[in-house]
């Protein structure tokens, strides 16, 4: 029985510029690039590593912002450039890029994007970023109430032990009686909900749409929302706050990409084991530029949210690692 090798699609240009380059490098290094090469999977990794290391950048670059623009316009002026840079995107490869036919559910993306881009700036300019990332990555976890509630979804064990663990990690950042609590939890919290309900929308017509068309109209619509409170008190704000926001919308649009690549690669479990390490991209972050160290209890908090989403979204794999680990103290009987 032969085993079937998933081929990737590259241009017979591209293809025959790679074989030139493959045949020039020496034998050792061939071998594995070769593997690498023909595998699928590692470029699904590769791509969502990338992706939501991206997405960690420009989330950092979007909190320098808050102190010079409110979070309505930070919104409306990520989702300008991001448009802006789809455009350029048509007038190089065409309008096949953002062709669509299904404009209901781009306008339900586009007013979950408007809500959760305005919450989760606002949950940035309140609390510390690491803080706020802790409570947004809640969304694996709410995705499985949503489905409870809207889908009629019954969870299994796995996704309820997930989702206690991950609200224990909730008190134990909230500290409650403790922590002042203020609107910069709550913003991250429905971020964490406007994120779950888009996962689902994009799961929905993943296959069918140009990865470009996701951020297109979700931004087209954000700005016809936005555009009033985008001109106010604009006179006094520096020109590297704006080439901030333009790069952030380049790298918005790249990394939807990237992570659309990923999903139609590796499965889905695997894809949200690897959004996590935002958590600890975001701290490092913190603490490497602005030397804001995380609490304990932020720490603490996130850990077990990190393992609760883990649970939830990946139950399988955290499954076969606990047996691998349970089998490697077992001894052969002599």
């Amino acid at each position: 029985m032969t085993k079937k090798i998933q081929k990737t699609h590259i241009k017979p240009k591209h293809r025959r510029i790679m074989y030139v380059v493959y045949h020039k490098l020496p034998a050792n290094i061939k071998r594995p690039l070769k593997t690498v090469i023909q595998s699928t999977k590692i470029i699904g990794l590769l791509a969502a590593g990338l992706g939501f290391l991206g997405f960690t950048v420009m989330d950092f670059m979007l909190k320098i912002t808050t102190s010079y623009l409110q979070p309505l316009q930070i919104t409306f002026f990520l989702n300008f450039f991001t448009v802006f840079w789809c455009l350029i995107g048509v007038g190089i490869f065409g309008s096949k890029i953002i062709k669509t036919n299904n404009y209901p559910l781009h306008i339900a993306r586009g007013v979950m994007s408007v809500i959760g881009g305005v919450c989760i700036v606002s949950s940035f300019s309140l609390l510390k970023v690491s803080t706020a990332y802790s409570l947004i990555f809640l969304a694996p976890i709410i995705s499985v109430i949503l489905s409870l509630i809207f889908l009629k979804s019954p969870p299994t064990r796995g996704q309820i032990l997930g989702t206690i663990i991950g609200f224990f990690g909730i008190l134990v950042i909230f500290r409650p009686g403790q922590t002042n609590l203020n609107l910069g939890h709550l913003y991250a919290i429905i971020g964490a909900s406007t994120i779950a309900i888009n996962g689902v929308l994009i799961k929905k017509f993943a296959k069918s749409e140009h990865p470009s068309s996701y951020v297109f109209y979700s931004g087209i619509i954000t700005i016809i929302t936005l555009i009033y409170f985008s001109g106010q008190n604009l006179t006094s704000i520096p020109i590297w706050i704006y080439v901030i926001l333009a790069a952030s919308g380049l790298l918005f649009t790249f990394n939807i990409m990237l992570i659309v690549l990923a999903i139609q690669n590796i499965h889905l479990q695997v894809l949200g084991s690897i959004h996590y390490t935002q958590i600890i991209w975001m701290f490092l972050f913190e603490w490497a530029f602005l030397s804001i160290a995380p609490d304990i209890w932020v720490i603490t908090g996130s850990i077990f949210i990190f393992l609760g989403g883990l649970i939830v979204s990946s139950p399988i794999i955290i499954k076969q690692q606990i047996i691998k680990l349970l089998s490697s103290f077992k001894r052969p009987y002599k």
